[in-house]
């Protein structure tokens, strides 16, 4: 049986989010700084109501260099994400 695990939100000196908890708190010990996640991609997430000939219950996918375009398509509404790739990899707050 596992014990519950206690999450934080903490900020770093610079800014910098990042989740404490008791498994985080041993990394932090291990390595000496706080556990921080690096990320290579920004995110655009958006909706809209109608998108002709796109199939209800459809997952759509498309990429090129730098960037990736997602689409979900329901019933009544459709959901897209659209996220460029970073110049470099980051663990700086967007």
């Amino acid at each position: 049986m596992y014990a519950p695990v206690n999450h934080k939100l903490s900020l770093t000196g610079d800014g910098t989010a990042y989740y404490k908890s008791d498994l985080f708190a041993q990394i932090e010990a291990l390595h000496g700084h706080p556990f921080t996640m690096e990320t290579t991609y920004i995110g655009l997430y958006g909706t809209c109501s109608f998108l002709p000939k796109f199939e209800p219950g459809t997952f759509y996918e498309t990429h090129e260099t730098g960037y990736s375009l997602q689409l979900g398509v329901g019933q009544t509404c459709r959901y897209f994400l659209l996220y460029p790739r970073l110049p470099k990899p980051t663990r700086a707050r967007h």
